[in-house]
């Protein structure tokens, strides 16, 4: 007895995704990684409302009662200054203005050649002035 050529490709190695599977597998869009996809609700036939969600399946999440008063907050804000001092890695010098790191130190092309060299050139000063 042999073994059949789709028994030994790779291709039975793939993760499974819905074209391979039955009609009611579901992955999931992966945007609740940690509670995965669950019913919050149920499908009404011959009703106006084609899925009526139910409030004892829905999600909650407990909110911390001092959340306001707490210091940490989400994100960051465009508007927030960045010191250029708080790294040894200098701002691009093709960044108009030290708006925020949302866009990164790098330039506009990212880590380009021009960033590298004035990255080196930076360290090497940094490194003279520690030596002296």
């Amino acid at each position: 007895m042999r073994a059949t050529l789709s028994l030994l490709s790779k291709a039975s190695r793939a993760p499974l995704n819905s074209k391979q599977a039955n009609k009611e597998f579901y992955k999931g869009t992966g945007s609740f990684p940690g509670l995965g996809p669950k019913r919050q609700g149920r499908h009404s036939p011959g009703s106006k409302a084609p899925y009526i969600l139910m409030q004892e399946r829905m999600r909650t999440f407990v909110v911390p009662d001092n959340l306001n008063s707490c210091g940490l907050k989400p994100y960051v804000a465009k508007t927030v200054k960045v010191d250029p001092r708080a790294s040894n890695w200098p701002m691009a010098d093709s960044k108009p203005t030290l708006d925020s790191k949302r866009g990164g130190l790098f330039g506009p092309n990212g880590f380009d050649g021009h960033y590298y060299l004035q990255l080196a050139e930076t360290l090497r000063a940094e490194d003279g002035a520690k030596k002296a």
